[in-house]
């Protein structure tokens, strides 16, 4: 999920839902916004500052896919040693 901040939101119901049941003053972004569901709830898995940098990076990751099924994905080149081990993974789950 890649969403923009100030600009994406996701939520079943919004802030005047929220107040009216609870009383909460809450904004759009504070409840279901770009950095909440990227940092909080691990909705989103990529929180950009503006659309231009978003797209770009959505092109980025479709070009890495293959165009079908019965293609092989695309070979893009990497300086990351293949056998490399991180130990931060090990704490992961």
């Amino acid at each position: 999920m890649f969403m923009v901040r100030e600009t994406s939101q996701m939520f079943i119901t919004g802030p005047d839902v929220v107040r009216a049941v609870t009383g909460e003053e809450i904004t759009q972004n504070g409840l279901g916004g770009a950095d909440v569901h990227a940092e909080t709830s691990g909705v989103a898995h990529f929180a950009y500052d503006d659309e231009e940098t978003c797209l770009a990076e959505v092109r980025y990751l479709i070009s890495m896919l293959p165009s079908n099924n019965r293609e092989n994905p695309p070979v893009h080149a990497s300086d990351d040693p293949a056998d490399r081990r991180s130990d931060v993974l090990l704490d992961l789950v």
